[in-house]
């Protein structure tokens, strides 16, 4: 077994990181003799420093001051802690909104916003770029060579589009470079329907707002060119840095599925991933929902570039934009910090180090309240935290050997939010891809979320439900995979439409007819009260949502619906290609025909867990895998007590060397953390 280890993420440190989104410059300076103290006190080794501080490091035009800066990091390096530096460019000063107007971002009713807020920017202001090129020069300059720099944080939390006549130029470049010609974009849009051809580049508008609402192709572009935007302004920022510290990572802080900036465009970009992970548990903290879902972002992220991540932030207490601020439940605070380690983050940062005392988020969670008191239950709770990660260094760079794979596709996602016969809530495409995802990482498989893109040669299993949009050479890819004898699984709405938004002139599921043994006639989308059923081996499931009306060309039919005038058609089917084998699920269906059906699949291909377990699907086993051990976490996201077995043979032993039962004993959302040694 290839037992693949990872570097670290900074160069000078070896081990898990513990840190917190540290600004020193919004208190006195007397305070930060209480920051440092404390940060020893939890184990801090890492502080995110400076993200929103432009205005401090240059209060007017051109003038920097850097000297309350250099002294934090000189904090920093005296007490062996390193710098997460970020450049301040989330948050322009109103000096320059107030001279330069035309940095400000103009929202989709045509109105350019006033100064405020944050990531407020125009992305083509050639004004804006040139003042971030200076501070960014500036910082890098400085700090090049301190040794408390471990890495770079590119601005925060990257989102938004503007709508200004620039970006709106800009967007027709980059229309006539992808299609050369009027007449390709017409045709790909399909424009003739309604009359809405286009004669001149100078009459596309950007889409919504109170402009054009109908052509799909056009709005799925704009996606595309929005999400462009942020990578471009990123590398923009990055290649400044280079220029100065080449052997510095570089990274910004990702927010999961958000859907303004394709993930996997984005990372290709980046040295490593880090995101910020607020789970919202609508008042049911043992919401297995919220908790898988965000063991998928996780996964996601470490699949991203396929090697470790890093949690940037999460809050160690509530969040103020949470509808309701409800506190962390005892030990739900180190199971969410363990379950992104689990998954592969190298790990736990959060937002913020001291609650602020005014402005936005002055009630937000942060490691030390306004009371500047070290015996507070959150701070305690933190200090827990940094001991336990302090303990298992060994943990950084270990990997998560995946041979499962489910597909999650921006472009897809952003398919189905354009189309407008899918702009209800109902299409929830992210909601059943984590479902299928649920369906295999209960059984305790180690699964990767990879692109339609991606290169799929080492999985035995790839499940890419409702693959709606495909980009060139997707269905070339999915059908050599399994031609070479890899399994797969689709569903419902696959192979619907190309990447520009036009339907299969053959029909659905286009190319990958051949491979899934099946062609599409129709769908039946049901009213909520509305369900169907299906048996298969021997037990009846329900068909909800989306019912599609297939032929079988080919497959085996293996279930079929018992109701409605279509009772007794396909509703699922296996087709043998090449080598390997598909698989079609005609409906959405629920957790339970997933499970069942996961679990059948996983046998037939040789799929195991990383850690085979015993016990109730609230608890799940996690492993990474080092170099001569794997590291076991055993998370209960329950709020009641729980046992779990491990059916693999050990010996496993606790972080101290200390022999572990493999009986394992959990308190309500209780976390254990064992090593099992792997010779040879």
């Amino acid at each position: 077994m290839d037992r693949r280890t990872h570097p670290p993420l900074f160069r000078q440190h070896s081990g898990l990181l513990h840190g917190a989104d540290y600004n020193p410059e919004q208190w006195p300076r007397e305070t930060w003799a209480d920051d440092a103290r404390f940060m020893t006190e939890v184990k801090f080794t890492s502080a995110s420093v400076g993200i929103f501080s432009w205005v401090s490091l240059e209060p007017a035009e051109g003038r920097f001051e850097f000297g309350w800066l250099d002294d934090v990091m000189d904090i920093l390096a005296r007490d062996g802690r390193f710098a997460c530096l970020a450049t301040p460019t989330a948050a322009m000063p109103a000096w320059m909104s107030q001279k330069y107007p035309e940095v400000l971002r103009t929202d989709p009713d045509g109105v350019r916003r006033k100064h405020g807020n944050r990531v407020n920017f125009c992305w083509t202001s050639p004004v804006f770029r040139d003042k971030v090129a200076a501070i960014d020069h500036a910082l890098a300059e400085r700090y090049a060579g301190h040794p408390a720099l471990g890495c770079w944080h590119i601005s925060n939390e990257y989102g938004g589009t503007c709508h200004c006549s620039l970006c709106e130029a800009k967007f027709r470049t980059w229309l006539q470079a992808r299609y050369g010609s009027l007449d390709a974009l017409n045709h790909a849009y399909w424009t003739a329907f309604w009359g809405h051809t286009y004669t001149d580049w100078s009459q596309i508008e950007i889409p919504g707002g109170k402009g054009e609402g109908s052509v799909f192709g056009l709005a799925l572009d704009w996606k595309r060119f929005s999400s462009q935007q942020i990578i471009d302004m990123y590398c923009y920022e990055r290649d400044i840095l280079k220029s100065h510290t080449p052997d510095v990572p570089c990274t910004t802080n990702l927010m999961g599925t958000y859907d303004c900036v394709d993930g996997f465009a984005i990372s290709k970009e980046m040295d490593f991933v880090a995101w910020d992970s607020y789970p919202w548990f609508s008042g049911r903290p043992d919401e297995p929902a919220a908790w898988v879902r965000t063991s998928f972002v996780h996964d996601l992220n470490r699949s991203l570039k396929d090697k470790p991540f890093l949690l940037m932030e999460c809050t160690p207490s509530s969040s103020n934009w949470y509808p309701t601020w409800q506190l962390k439940r005892p030990n739900q605070f180190m199971l969410e910090g363990l379950q992104a380690v689990a998954h592969g983050s190298e790990g736990v940062q959060y937002f913020q180090w001291r609650q602020s005392r005014g402005s936005m988020e002055q009630f937000h969670g942060a490691v030390v309240a306004h009371n500047n008191r070290s015996d507070m239950r959150v701070f305690q709770q933190v200090k827990e935290m940094g001991e336990l990660l302090a303990t298992m260094p060994f943990v950084a760079g270990s990997g998560v050997p995946a041979e499962a794979a489910v597909v999650y596709d921006w472009e897809v996602a952003w398919g189905l939010e354009t189309c407008i016969d899918f702009r209800s809530k109902r299409a929830q495409y992210e909601k059943t891809v984590v479902t299928h995802y649920r369906a295999l990482v209960e059984q305790g498989l180690d699964v990767d979320v990879v692109d339609s893109v991606s290169d799929l040669s080492r999985y035995k299993l790839v499940v890419a439900p409702m693959l709606f949009l495909l980009r060139p050479g997707v269905a070339e890819r999915l059908a050599a995979y399994v031609d070479q004898g890899g399994t797969l699984v689709c569903t419902y709405m696959t192979g619907w439409v190309d990447q520009s938004g036009l339907a299969f002139h053959g029909g659905a599921p286009e190319a990958l007819r051949a491979v899934l043994g099946v062609e599409s006639e129709e769908w039946d989308e049901l009213y909520e009260r509305q369900s169907n059923s299906f048996i298969w081996n021997g037990n009846t499931y329900e068909a909800t949502t989306y019912c599609e009306r297939v032929r079988a060309v080919g497959a085996e039919v293996l279930a079929t619906f018992a109701s409605d005038f279509y009772a007794g058609e396909p509703v699922l089917t296996r087709n043998n290609y090449g080598s390997g084998k598909a698989y079609f699920v005609g409906t959405r269906t629920d957790i339970g025909f997933l499970r069942d059906f996961s679990k059948q699949i996983a046998s037939e291909v040789g799929l195991t867990p990383g850690v085979a377990s015993e016990g109730p699907t609230s608890v799940s086993v996690r492993r990474r895998q080092g170099a001569d051990a794997d590291y076991i976490f055993v998370l209960n996201y329950a709020q009641e007590a729980a046992q779990v077995t491990l059916l693999q043979p050990g010996p496993y032993h606790d972080l101290q060397g200390q022999p572990v039962s493999s009986q394992i004993d959990l308190e309500p959302f209780g976390t254990r953390v064992l090593v099992r040694p792997v010779s040879g």
